[in-house]
């Protein structure tokens, strides 16, 4: 499994790399871990690096559909919450242009079907991506700092 996650607390922030060949068991176990994180909180956004040469090969409709039970299961106790509308939370995808981010718009379908609303985009580099999320401070050379070894 090459998935490195990290909870930044003060900035409500999930952030997670993943590298290599993940499996949708592999991010299945990883949603499992760090729902038992105390300083998770479910509607926090998401920052999620998509290295270069990741391979999601086993992602298709019915895995994605099974890490939409997890997150579902293990962030929210079985059942949705009610938004009225509001997204869940976000995802700002950094990544290099790649068919993976095809994966994270096909999870974000899916979790549409039960009506949760989740904000999808990608980026390619962090200053615009920490904008998007409404983390323009600290710095991105703060994160950058809070990042390392991730």
């Amino acid at each position: 499994m090459a998935i490195s996650t990290r909870i930044l607390k003060d900035a409500q922030l999930f952030v997670a790399a993943l590298s290599g060949r993940v499996t949708m068991s592999d991010v299945i176990e990883t949603i499992q871990r760090n729902a038992r994180e105390p300083d998770f909180n479910p509607g926090m956004d998401r920052l999620i690096f998509l290295q270069y040469g990741l391979d999601l090969s086993d992602a298709n409709f019915s895995t994605v559909l099974a890490v939409k039970d997890e997150v579902v299961a293990n962030s929210f106790g079985g059942s949705l919450p009610d938004t009225d509308g509001a997204p869940l939370f976000r995802v700002a995808l950094l990544a290099p242009p790649t068919p993976n981010e095809g994966i994270m718009k096909l999870f974000r379908a899916i979790m549409e079907l039960e009506d949760a609303i989740i904000y999808v985009r990608c980026f390619r580099d962090l200053p615009e991506a920490l904008a998007w999320l409404g983390h323009e401070d600290p710095a991105p050379e703060t994160f950058q700092e809070e990042l390392e070894g991730l």
